[in-house]
């Protein structure tokens, strides 16, 4: 009957039968002390102890009772989901909760560099010593954080050891950090946890971390934890995503516009310098650039932009001696902001082209 298991290289194998077992033994591929399950035994046990594999259990001592005699010392296996005395060995899964708590550390080593740069970045000009102090010590934390993350994920020993001591670190970081602390310090000591991240084979734990092992992935510790998580990382991504990635989005977006309107603005100056070439004078006609598309396509350009980048109307003056002509964007708003003239800080501000150059264009720093 097919129902023996064995460990080997600290995975298990099988099943096999009986003859397939000791002919493993008997030629060397199993040593004596290989561990050897059958349904019937209450554990794993060594094959020299094993009386039906005939390897002479005398050289090592008596061998155990029997499982099921009534003199047998083993207690019957406790029940469980996924593991007991009467199953085969668990396998080392990352339960989803360890999944939780491995992108937590990642989010929060992503964020720690983000906020570290945009900070040193704004004490840079007048405290470059507190720029770098804060800079070290986000990087720190930052690679502390993403290896744990990176440990956590592949099963690492060391990763357990390293988010065990950023749980001890946020400790202080009241109330948040406190609870989030203590959950994370009570989840990763726990017996289950351990066994998860310990480097010795599955098949060489005592029974009862293997039973640990075994109910990890269904601890309701585990749940909570995974959940808390879950929103604290929501929650931080929120505190800190919206008010520094956001609006960071959409002033890129703005500033997307702006150059999208003053590239066309220079397409349409150029068309109107050609026409200028040709005619000795600027088209006549506006308040819009559209009442010149007819002096302008498609001789001087095959499609004359119209609108600029928030969909507005580009205007176009010209005098009645045809001998200089403006351009203007409205900006943002779409309206008139008066008399201007060099950079501009708004992206409500006008943009404009006179006669060959940009007489109010934006500059860095726009809101």
């Amino acid at each position: 009957m097919n129902d023996w298991h064995y460990a080997k290289d600290g995975e298990q194998h099988g099943p096999v039968s009986l003859d397939e077992l000791r002919s493993l033994l008997a030629g060397g591929e199993l040593p004596a002390d290989s561990l050897v399950w059958r349904s019937g035994l209450s554990d794993w046990l060594r094959a020299d102890q094993v009386p039906e594999l005939g390897l002479g259990g005398d050289a090592h001592g008596p061998p155990p009772p029997i499982p099921g005699d009534p003199a047998s010392p083993y207690a019957p296996p406790r029940a469980a989901g996924g593991f007991s005395g009467d199953g085969p060995l668990p396998e080392r899964r990352r339960p989803w909760p360890i999944s939780v708590v491995s992108i937590f550390w990642g989010l929060m080593g992503v964020l720690a560099i983000g906020v570290v740069i945009a900070m040193s970045l704004a004490f840079a000009p007048k405290e470059p010593t507190l720029a770098i102090y804060i800079l070290l010590l986000g990087a720190v934390f930052g690679f502390l954080s993403l290896s744990a993350a990176v440990g956590l994920w592949r099963l690492r020993p060391w990763g357990r050891i390293l988010a065990i001591v950023l749980a001890a670190l946020s400790l202080p970081i009241i109330p948040i950090g406190t609870v989030v602390g203590i959950l994370l310090l009570i989840y990763l000591a726990s017996p289950g946890v351990r066994a998860l991240y310990s480097d010795r084979p599955v098949a060489e734990l005592p029974p009862q971390d293997r039973q640990a092992l075994a109910d990890v992935g269904r601890s309701g510790l585990g749940v909570a934890v995974g959940v808390v998580l879950l929103l604290c990382s929501v929650l931080f991504s929120f505190l800190i995503i919206k008010p520094i990635a956001i609006p960071n989005l959409l002033n890129a977006i703005q500033r997307g516009k702006q150059k999208r309107t003053m590239g066309d603005m220079r397409t349409i100056a150029t068309a109107v310098e050609s026409y200028a070439i040709d005619h000795r004078a600027y088209p006549a006609g506006g308040p819009t650039v559209d009442a010149i598309r007819e002096f302008l396509e498609p001789t001087y350009i095959k499609q004359l932009p119209t609108l600029d980048g928030w969909n507005n109307p580009y205007e176009y003056q010209v005098p009645v001696a045809l001998d200089e002509y403006r351009l203007e964007s409205y900006g943002k708003d779409g309206v008139d902001s008066g008399p201007k003239g060099g950079p501009t800080t708004n992206f409500n501000h006008d943009i404009v082209f006179d006669t060959g150059i940009f007489v109010a264009y934006p500059e860095r720093g726009q809101r």
